[in-house]
């Protein structure tokens, strides 16, 4: 969906849009003021959100809650000084949906000065990233590991490398690695994102799977 409020499309540029609404890709548009101007069905499944629902909102509403004080600023220094890291590049970018669920995508940012404002517009393009890929960077972290593990590498290291790369996988989690010691008591081998009060209470904690366990 299309704000024809903020942009002034003439006939050639308003059936570029019909066909970027109809692309497999989700496509946002943002104008000079941050906010949305177009959102595609694509995009609507993405999110699980419709066009009417964010079109003329600031795009922070899309990015994860974490970001969102810094997001107009990133833009704003583009805008200002022409420098950036990500337009014109591709990166894989973690967002929710409004169900709570977290989805993966691959991103690319074009921007262009257009319409008879000459404002400065930005164009992402993301595409869902597949359940392929999920298994490929489990796979990897799996190669690492036992790379790791063959070589010289201490295991409290090993141990750290492993939590840390969990937690990329999985946005907002919390990876521990436990250990049960000579008094079957667990013992935290890794977690530097656990709280003292849940490392406290996981060390008053006993392994109690089965008696049968030397």
């Amino acid at each position: 969906m299309l704000n024809s409020e903020s942009l002034t499309l003439s006939h050639d540029t308003t059936l570029y849009f019909d066909m970027l609404e109809q692309a497999a890709d989700g496509v946002v548009i943002i104008n000079q003021l941050n906010h949305i101007v177009f959102f595609n069905t694509a995009a609507e499944q993405l999110w699980g959100c419709s066009a009417a629902d964010v079109i003329g909102k600031n795009v922070n509403c899309l990015v994860p809650m974490e970001h969102r004080a810094q997001h107009d600023g990133y833009i704003n220094h583009n805008r200002n000084t022409g420098v950036n890291h990500i337009v014109g590049t591709s990166r894989e970018v973690v967002f929710s949906r409004t169900n709570g669920d977290y989805v993966a995508a691959e991103m690319s940012i074009s921007t262009a000065i257009i319409g008879p404002d000459r404002q400065r517009y930005y164009m992402a393009f993301l595409k869902g990233v597949t359940e392929e890929s999920h298994r490929r960077k489990i796979l990897d972290l799996q190669n690492r590991v036992f790379h790791e593990l063959s070589g010289e590498s201490p295991e409290q290291d090993i141990a750290d490398m492993l939590c840390s790369e969990a937690e990329q996988l999985v946005p907002n989690s919390v990876a521990v690695l436990l250990q049960v010691n000579s008094e079957q008591n667990l013992e935290i081998l890794s977690g530097e994102g656990l709280s003292r009060r849940k490392i406290a209470m996981l060390s008053r904690c006993r392994w109690c799977c089965s008696p049968s366990l030397p």
